[in-house]
């Protein structure tokens, strides 16, 4: 809440207030304009309403009289007529209430209208063929046209009393006054149509038609509907200030219907036609003295209606006003909101916005900024006064503050002055020795950090030099044992080489005899090919001799079977010989083929094993000139490991005297970088010391 400014508030007040007024008057409004609307529904329902009442007695008389001039022989010019009549009230009112439903704010309203659009088309269509038939003799006459009417008439009937009763429920609890009249229409249709039922019974009684089956009992029926109406209507109407038309028309139906002796009259007409006797009276007759009766039933529901639909008028005239009424106040409202926005803006908001800016800007030190609104009397005006004296109090206060600030300065720089001309003298007497001081660390500083250089190289030269020696000397012991090493392998390289040389000529030897076996080996299978080959021979003649038998012992016919079977079994044995022959001869051939190839490897080996002694001869001579060599090389490598020893040794004592001269170095280096740090620091105090006191 500490936030919101004095602008704000005003404007959230002034909203507050504007928007409740505004909600109330267009609240009033919206109610009025409902309250319009159902008044306005509520008179096109009464108005529809009359509408169809106008037309439900008429079709009433144009369905019972249609009827009876197509059935008629003679009197037709008095039924015509009253249909024509009847019609000519029946129609333009039908019209008028399906224009009325269609342009109706009602929820069935176009529903309604179409529905009775279909019926009334039906109807026109029969009532020009009714006119038709008017003209013509009863013979030539539709016999069914009368009961084609009834239907759609009755249809049209029931259709405007189904509307009339959905519009009013349509419009149900709006008025209270509203409804009681409806109601009392609907029970003054119902008092109206029982009665002419009852009317009807007796015309059709009293014409060509005659009483029907029950007829009597209909009608009784029918007029006790209709005193019920008539007492509730009484009932309904009794303690309610209606106008005085509806007074009278209670009035002429009572005195005209019920207390005119009608009813009895017309009772008396139809116990006479049941009891066989003749009337003095036709259904004409009847029709024309019943029927104004009738219509002052009714007119006792078109007096509710009217007065409903005056109501209806008068609560639509007063509802469309007060609608009206409340627009106008809601619009006045508005604008008188507007106009107050717009002041309240103008004269305190705006006001209020110019002296906050120009009091921020005046808090910034724009001293020269005019002061608003002080010519105004009001508070606005206070406060634009009460700013000025603000402004002239702060360039008051301006004023004196940059004269102390003046004075201050001038006090400042001549203490400065004074502080500076101290720190001057104490920098001239002690300045010069601090620079002494400093330039003389630095110079030992220098020299220490070069000394510490040519330590640190000596000794990181003697340090390669011992460790270049060391590794010499080791490398030379390693030769020198690789040497003795090598000439005792080389030693051994040449007695295995001589025995290698010795073991190849006993190879040579051996191949030698080898080999000659190997071709007598090679010879000896020669010769048993040779006596293969005489054996198969041998075997082949005596095949030969065997199949000569063969033949001789056939011609000898029994003598010689002996014979054949001996000659057989040479031939077999001559065959198993020739068989096994030949397989003796495939192996021979084998064991001649490897020993040629046996004798052809032992020569290559021979060679080989000749060449390999040759060789082996070469590297013994090879192996003794380096043995001689080896064994110079160890003496000379012995003498060159001595040397390195002495060498090294001497390194040694020259990496010691480098540390030494390391550690010294760095001494000096450490005690100079102290003393430098020390100037430099006494120096630097000297400067901040001579810095405050010439800052103060």
């Amino acid at each position: 809440m500490n936030r919101l400014t004095v602008s704000l508030t005003l404007r959230i007040t002034i909203a507050v207030l504007v928007a409740g007024i505004l909600f109330q008057l267009g609240f009033g409004a919206w109610t009025s304009w409902q309250n319009a609307r159902t008044a306005a529904r509520i008179e096109t329902v009464a108005r529809a309403s009359l509408q169809m009442f106008q037309a439900l007695p008429n079709l009433r008389i144009d369905r019972s009289s249609t009827g009876r001039a197509i059935k008629a022989d003679q009197g037709l010019e008095g039924y015509v007529k009253q249909v024509s009549d009847a019609r000519g009230i029946e129609m333009p009112a039908i019209e008028a209430a399906i224009a009325t439903l269609e342009a109706a704010d009602l929820p069935d309203g176009a529903q309604l209208a179409k529905s009775l659009r279909e019926k009334a088309d039906t109807l026109k269509a029969l009532q020009a063929k009714t006119e038709e038939a008017f003209k013509q003799d009863k013979a030539s006459r539709q016999a069914s046209l009368a009961d084609d009417y009834t239907k759609a008439s009755t249809a049209m009937i029931d259709q405007l009393s189904s509307a009339s009763a959905k519009i009013a429920e349509e419009v149900r609890l709006a008025d209270g006054l509203i409804d009681r009249l409806l109601d009392i229409k609907a029970l003054g249709w119902v008092m109206r149509n029982t009665a002419g039922e009852a009317s009807g019974l007796t015309a059709n009684a009293l014409g060509p038609i005659g009483v029907p089956e029950n007829g009597l009992e209909s009608y009784l029926n029918n007029m006790a509907s209709a005193q019920v109406a008539w007492k509730t209507i009484k009932d309904m109407s009794s303690g309610v200030d209606l106008p005085p038309a509806f007074a009278e028309a209670m009035a002429a139906a009572d005195r005209d219907y019920f207390s005119s002796g009608a009813i009895e009259k017309q009772t008396a007409l139809l116990k006479t036609v049941i009891g066989g006797q003749k009337p003095d009276t036709d259904t004409l007759g009847w029709s024309t003295y019943n029927a104004p009766r009738l219509t002052a039933l009714l007119n006792v529901a078109n007096a509710a209606l009217a007065i409903a639909q005056a109501k209806a008028v008068d609560a639509n005239s007063q509802a469309t006003w007060s609608l009206w009424t409340q627009l106008g106040l809601f619009a006045g409202a508005l604008a008188l909101a507007i106009l107050i926005a717009m002041v309240v803006q103008r004269r305190i908001i705006h006001p209020l916005s110019v002296i906050g800016e120009r009091m921020m800007a005046l808090a910034h030190g724009q001293f020269s900024i005019e002061a608003p609104y002080v010519e105004r009397g009001d508070e606005i005006g206070a406060l634009g006064k009460t700013m000025a004296v603000f402004r002239d109090n702060m360039l008051e206060t301006e004023r004196l503050r940059a004269e102390r600030a003046d004075q201050e300065r001038v006090d400042r720089e001549r203490r400065a002055a004074d502080m500076n001309d101290l720190a001057q003298r104490f920098d001239d007497a002690v300045g010069d020795i601090v620079t002494m001081v400093a330039s003389a660390s630095t110079e030992l500083q220098l020299s220490a950090k070069s000394l510490t250089s040519l330590a640190d190289s000596t000794q990181n030269q003697s340090a390669s030099v011992a460790a270049a020696a060391e590794q010499a000397s080791a490398n030379v012991a390693s030769v020198a044992s690789a040497t003795e090493e090598l000439s005792s392998s080389v030693a051994e390289i040449a007695r295995q080489v001589e025995k290698s040389s010795e073991i190849a000529s006993k190879a040579v030897v051996e191949a030698e005899s080898t080999n000659e076996k190997v071709k007598g080996l090679a010879a000896a299978a020669e010769k048993i090919g040779a006596v293969v080959e005489l054996i198969n021979n041998i075997a082949g003649q005596t095949n030969l001799l065997a199949l000569n038998a063969t033949i001789e012992a056939a011609r000898a016919g029994e003598a010689g079977k002996g014979f054949a079977v001996v000659a057989a079994e040479v031939k077999q044995l001559a065959d198993q010989t020739a068989k096994a022959t030949a397989e003796i001869g495939a192996q021979i051939g084998a064991i001649q083929s490897a020993t040629s190839e046996a004798a052809e490897a032992i020569h290559g080996i021979g060679t080989t094993i000749e060449t390999m002694n040759d060789i082996a001869k070469s590297i013994t001579g090879a192996v003794d000139g380096q043995n001689a060599a080896t064994e110079e090389i160890a003496r000379n490598v012995q003498e060159a490991s001595i040397g390195t020893g002495t060498v090294s040794e001497s390194i040694t004592s020259v990496t010691m005297a480098a540390s030494e001269s390391s550690s010294a170095a760095t001494q000096v280096l450490a005690s100079a970088s102290e003393l430098s740090k020390n100037a430099e620091r006494l120096r630097h105090e000297l400067t901040n010391f001579l810095g405050s006191i010439r800052a103060a």
